[in-house]
C-alpha cells in the first residue's frame, strides 16, 4: 500500500455546508488477504488501524468490501444497522438553516441518484429529490491536494422529516448512504 498523508483536511467547507468524507479502503490492506464482502477479523483490524489515522467523523462514509461503513468510537460498523444503533451516523441537513452537503473524496466518485430511504417511513408530500440542482463531481484543489467534490443545494421545505438514500458510484462499487432533512 502506498504511504499517504492522512492529516489532509479536505476541500474548503464553509457554514452552512456539512462535509462528508468518502474514504475508500483498499481491497487488500497490506495483509495480502482479499477483503471480499465479509472481511476477516484480521482485515477488519487492519482497516480500523488505517482509519485511526484518518479520524473519520460519524457521517463520513467508508467504502470497503463493496459496502458502506461508518466508524463509531474507532470501530467499523456496517450498513444499514449502524444507522439504527447510532443515528448520529445519518447526515442531517436543516432546511431552516439552509444547510448544504459537501461529499468529497481523494478517489473519483459520482452521485448517480437519490430516492426515499427504505429504512424510514415516507413523508407525505416530500419530493423524491430534496435538492434543486443536479449533482456534478468537480475536481477541487485545497492545501496543494486534489479532491473530488459534489456540493448540494439546500433541501426544499417539503423535504422536512424525510430520510433519503444518496446513491453514488466509486469505481465498481455502488454505495447508498442515508441522509435526513430536518426543520
Amino acid at each position: 500500500m502506498v504511504a499517504r498523508d492522512y492529516s489532509v483536511v479536505g476541500p474548503k467547507i464553509a457554514s452552512p455546508e456539512k462535509g462528508v468524507h468518502i474514504i475508500r479502503i483498499p481491497r487488500t490492506l497490506g495483509t495480502g488477504e482479499p477483503t471480499g464482502s465479509h472481511p476477516t477479523p484480521a482485515a477488519r483490524q487492519a482497516a480500523e488501524k488505517l482509519l485511526a489515522q484518518v479520524k473519520p467523523g460519524p457521517t463520513d462514509i467508508v467504502v470497503w468490501a463493496r459496502q458502506p461503513w461508518h466508524v463509531v468510537n474507532g470501530d467499523l460498523k456496517d450498513h444499514p444497522q449502524v444507522h439504527a444503533d447510532f443515528p448520529q451516523t445519518i447526515l442531517t441537513l436543516s432546511v431552516k438553516e439552509k444547510e448544504k452537503a459537501v461529499w468529497w473524496s481523494e478517489a473519483f466518485f459520482e452521485i448517480v441518484g437519490i430516492d426515499y430511504s427504505h429504512h424510514a417511513k415516507r413523508i407525505s408530500g416530500a419530493p423524491k429529490n430534496p435538492f434543486t440542482s443536479d449533482f456534478v463531481t468537480q475536481l477541487e484543489v485545497s492545501g496543494g491536494e486534489e479532491f473530488y467534490v459534489v456540493r448540494s443545494t439546500s433541501p426544499v421545505d417539503t423535504a422536512v422529516g424525510q430520510q433519503y438514500k444518496i446513491s453514488f458510484k466509486m469505481g465498481v462499487d455502488a454505495i447508498d448512504p442515508d441522509m435526513s432533512c430536518t426543520p
